[in-house]
């Protein structure tokens, strides 16, 4: 397995998931309930906003569907089960 396939299989998408306009997203209600429990992580670089644990910017990551908190911390807002 090379490392962008480590990655995406630990975090559930990489960083040009972020880019690509195909990628799936999620209601704002549940993107923004993950953010709230980033914003509470002990994990989360307050300055940057970037979890120290996958790398990533949350404040976009939170909105992707296939996205997982590398801790497990989102539960239900994982998924979008709508």
């Amino acid at each position: 397995m090379n490392p962008w396939e480590e990655y995406k299989a630990k975090n559930g998408v990489t960083p040009l998931d972020l880019l690509r306009l195909k990628s799936q997203t999620i209601p704002k209600e549940k993107a923004d309930a993950r953010y709230t429990i980033c914003l509470s992580c002990p994990f989360l670089q307050k300055m940057t906003k970037q979890c120290l644990k996958c790398g990533c910017f949350m404040a976009a990551k939170t909105k992707l569907d296939l996205a997982t908190c590398p801790i497990g911390k989102w539960g239900e807002y994982t998924e979008d089960t709508e």
